[in-house]
């Protein structure tokens, strides 16, 4: 069955064909859901699912620059992505560089290809995975 996109992330359909901006950023987070946090108490950012409240959040930092906060905005939606299509309510948590899951190079990879548009692998291959993998 070939993979297909939810209808409020249509947006996507474009990854690897542009460069994604903030504007591309605050539309899917809106279309998604999402609650958008901008707090100077974390270091870059968090995503979190709250199963109380039923929200995808993405806390970004204030205190990054506005370029570092896209590329790290991106990477937590990509974060949301793996957790979208069965949300686990999950914590917000800090990876350290130097202990990096498959998960965090996932969304690493995903928020390279947003803030260049160089597609890396195949378009929809990156996005299918991000969102129908069993990730742990």
């Amino acid at each position: 069955m070939k993979f297909s996109l939810p209808k409020p992330l249509g947006l996507l359909n474009s990854f690897g064909r542009m460069r994604f901006t903030g504007t591309d950023f605050l539309a899917l987070v809106h279309a998604g859901g999402i609650e958008l946090i901008l707090s100077s108490k974390v270091k870059k950012g968090r995503y979190y699912y709250s199963k109380t409240t039923r929200k995808h959040v993405i806390v970004l930092a204030t205190k990054i620059s506005r370029a570092e906060r896209e590329q790290v905005g991106w990477h937590e939606f990509a974060h949301f992505l793996q957790n979208y299509l069965r949300p686990v309510p999950m914590k917000a948590s800090y990876c350290a560089p130097y202990n990096r899951t498959r998960k965090e190079r996932f969304a690493d990879l995903f928020a390279f290809v947003c803030v260049t548009g160089i597609p890396i692998c195949g378009r929809m291959d990156l996005i299918e995975t991000l969102m129908t993998e069993e990730w742990k």
